[in-house]
């Protein structure tokens, strides 16, 4: 329909119930008092409750640094031992 739009609310938090309890606020919020945020004649409603989601939505930028030094590392020592007489000579 003509000048309708969805809006996607998303809500991180480090466990599934504040996650969940932080989304019905802001939802609630953004329902109630969202003509503040968006101006003009607006009518915001609320299309379905909050889903969430079985894995982690945010990367562990710790875990991931780790992972891929020690990966990049493993890869490097596989390729250097299989090419060092191969396609680049001796080395």
């Amino acid at each position: 329909m003509y000048g309708t739009g969805l809006l996607r609310l998303t809500v991180y938090s480090r466990t599934k119930e504040d996650a969940t309890a932080l989304a019905a606020a802001v939802t609630d919020t953004v329902t109630n008092r969202g003509w503040e945020y968006v101006g003009g004649d607006v009518s915001i409603k609320t299309v379905n409750s909050p889903l969430l989601s079985r894995l982690p939505s945010r990367p562990n930028f710790m875990i991931n640094t780790v992972l891929g030094f020690v990966l990049g590392a493993l890869f490097a020592a596989w390729w250097v031992t299989k090419y060092k007489r191969g396609v680049f000579g001796k080395i």
